[in-house]
């Protein structure tokens, strides 16, 4: 898991994911963790990251399985 700020709030996400790639998204609210929108995959084996990739202060979100690379901004 990790905690990341990539949908730009000013509050960290905390982001969980499974052994069959699939990250599931969380936030604090006011009865406490509540899942955030729905899951991201990646796909097996995958490995996840987060940070301001491009250089615009927000921060993103990236999946990296097998071949493939994927950046949620």
């Amino acid at each position: 898991f990790f905690a990341a700020d990539v949908n730009g709030d000013g509050v960290k996400e905390l982001y969980v994911n499974d052994s069959n790639g699939f990250v599931t998204r969380y936030t604090l609210g006011i009865k406490g963790f509540e899942v955030y929108g729905g899951g991201i995959t990646g796909g097996e084996n995958a490995y996840y990251a987060a940070g301001d990739t491009n250089g615009d202060g927000s921060e993103e979100y990236l999946a990296i399985a097998d071949e493939n690379m994927l950046l949620y901004e």
